[in-house]
């Protein structure tokens, strides 16, 4: 009554625009504006299309074109294009709900009578030689670990878990090496690691 409007209109409305914070009314008016501007859209779904995940397109979007896209709604524009019969979810790194693993690193117990390598050893004279700090992760805890981990997991999105990576072509490789240092990172200020190294401004034909 206040809004003068149908029930039907308020409820399509509400249903339409609810993500997992609920209905966020300004937040949904800055999605109405943006969805006016199809190119932008556009590119959005062009980047996703490219393996890009929705946090570093929403980076990219504010950073190239000043237009304010949360991450959040993304994943929903996702949601809602799977539940239209669209294939965008099949482009996301992960596709099912992860756990992170908190507390003692080592629940899952010791392995009997196993033998550790001696590597590192050296660690002291590494630590004088390069005057570069020097860490170790403990056992079970890939937490520790995280660029190590989130690379292997870039490099398995090509190459499933299952696949012998022994197996790989050269032609495989260099396909997966051109989308890794081709990604936008957002530990680079958006920049892709080949526009890191080369010194190029990450402005230049991120979405081409």
């Amino acid at each position: 009554m206040i809004l003068n409007r149908h029930k039907s209109t308020i409820s399509r409305e509400v249903r339409r625009n609810t993500s997992i914070r609920g209905y966020r009314p300004k937040q949904t008016q800055r999605l109405a504006d943006q969805r006016k501007d199809d190119k932008v859209w556009a590119t959005v779904v062009n980047l996703i299309r490219q393996q890009c995940s929705p946090e570093q397109v929403s980076h990219w979007s504010k950073v190239e074109h000043s237009v304010l896209v949360s991450y959040e709604w993304i994943y929903h524009y996702i949601l809602q294009d799977k539940l239209s019969g669209g294939d965008l979810y099949l482009h996301l790194r992960c596709q099912k709900q992860c756990r992170k693993r908190y507390g003692n690193y080592n629940r899952r117990g010791q392995i009997v009578d196993r033998v550790s390598i001696k590597e590192f050893v050296e660690h002291k004279t590494i630590v004088q030689t390069l005057k570069a700090d020097f860490y170790f992760a403990h056992p079970y805890a890939s937490w520790e670990r995280g660029l190590n981990e989130s690379t292997n997991g870039l490099i398995r999105q090509y190459l499933p878990k299952n696949r012998d990576l022994t197996t790989g072509t050269q032609k495989e490789i260099y396909h997966v090496m051109s989308k890794l240092n081709n990604r936008p990172r957002k530990g680079l200020g958006i920049k892709t690691p080949n526009q890191a190294l080369l010194g190029i401004d990450p402005t230049i034909a991120l979405a081409s």
